[in-house]
């Protein structure tokens, strides 16, 4: 019997146990688990320095990450977004109170355009929410522009975007406030996590009252917020991961770099435009000919126990549990690219023989 492990599109990473089990006998010693606890903050110092950022906000999920950052900002209207994304940006939205407004995205970037997005503004929008897909950066300095104009309050969901740069600042330093992910199959993980950063010290602290039910420094609950603190044993992870983040992005770009060669020969496929020192390299998104040729590459892989992902398809503009948010203009170019990509599997213990027998069953097709 074969007993291959499946490839999958992604796979965390495992520091070695030895490495979280140092952190952990701390933690058995001191028994204290959240609320603050040593390791958090350590972790919180460890990340800002990684990030060149002055502060973060660690909490237990990137989803929750967003919808604080959406409650200190105080958006509750329209907040136009992108439908090219997961479902978590725009759930967000609604948790909150506000209403998702999709518009269309770049066509090279698979970033929210941000022509679109001016071209959007009413007297009922309120913020901007956009996302940096597979850690390319949006155009930050024109959604700036575009915010500042109309008095928005801009928002980034840069679940996929840890550790890069963009126009020489940190890509967290961009906006009224980011969010990131740290779940188990990013980049960096912390098992499950997220952070807020913010470049305003007092959205930075209205988030951390926000994510301890509201209480401020002196004990009074003067907000409703909700429990949104991340673990010790959370930050323990974290902190044993970070020893192997320099090998984690070497280790991503070379095999994404080894791909690019394997498919260059493909002139039916085209890939994400970016700036290569202003990318982490978390996925490797393909964007096909067509669907057919897509579905048919899928079943390819599939048969041989190699199950890549259809990031980000369907829509969310197309998904039920969005019906009442508003759509505006046919979002033509991201239903042609949602369409027609497909994101191989990628993360650091891919093998490059994997790598190579991926490449060829695509080019068998393409």
């Amino acid at each position: 019997m074969d007993l291959k492990r499946p490839i999958q599109v992604t796979q965390s990473f495992m520091p070695p146990l030895s490495d979280v089990v140092s952190f952990l006998e701390g933690v058995w010693e001191r028994v204290y688990l959240t609320n603050n606890g040593p390791l958090l903050l350590e972790l919180e110092k460890r990340l800002a320095e990684k990030n060149n950022v002055h502060e973060i906000v660690s909490v237990l999920n990137g989803t929750i990450a967003i919808e604080l950052a959406l409650q200190a900002l105080g958006v509750q209207g329209e907040v136009i977004t992108t439908p090219f994304t997961f479902p978590a940006t725009s759930t967000a939205i609604c948790r909150t109170g506000g209403r998702p407004v999709f518009v269309d995205i770049d066509s090279r970037t698979w970033n929210i355009d941000p022509v679109a997005v001016e071209a959007a503004i009413t007297p009922e929008t309120q913020a901007i929410l956009a996302v940096h897909v597979f850690s390319r950066p949006c155009d930050v300095v024109r959604l700036q522009e575009i915010a500042d104009k109309y008095r928005l309050k801009l928002i980034y969901d840069a679940a996929h975007a840890n550790f890069i740069q963009t126009n020489g600042r940190s890509i967290f330093d961009w906006g009224d406030c980011s969010t990131t992910s740290f779940h188990a199959t990013k980049l960096y993980h912390t098992v499950e996590g997220g952070a807020c950063f913010s470049p305003n010290p007092d959205t930075t602290a209205k988030i951390r009252q926000l994510r301890f039910f509201g209480y401020d420094a002196d004990k009074n609950l003067t907000d409703i917020g909700t429990n949104a603190k991340m673990t010790e044993v959370s930050a323990a992870v974290g902190l044993a991961n970070l020893k192997y983040l320099d090998i984690i992005l070497a280790k991503r770009r070379a095999l994404y770099e080894l791909y690019r060669e394997q498919l260059s020969g493909c002139p039916d496929l085209t890939f994400q435009q970016f700036d290569p020192e202003e990318y982490n390299y978390s996925y490797f998104p393909v964007l096909f000919k067509d669907e057919e040729q897509l579905l048919n590459v899928n079943a390819a892989l599939n048969a041989e126990q190699i199950y890549p992902r259809r990031y980000f398809w369907p829509l969310l503009s197309d998904m039920p549990a969005f019906a009442n948010a508003k759509i505006l203009g046919d979002l033509h170019i991201a239903k042609n690219v949602s369409s027609r990509i497909l994101c191989l599997p990628l993360y650091p213990d891919l093998g490059e023989e994997d790598c190579q027998k991926i490449s060829d069953l695509v080019q068998a097709i393409c």
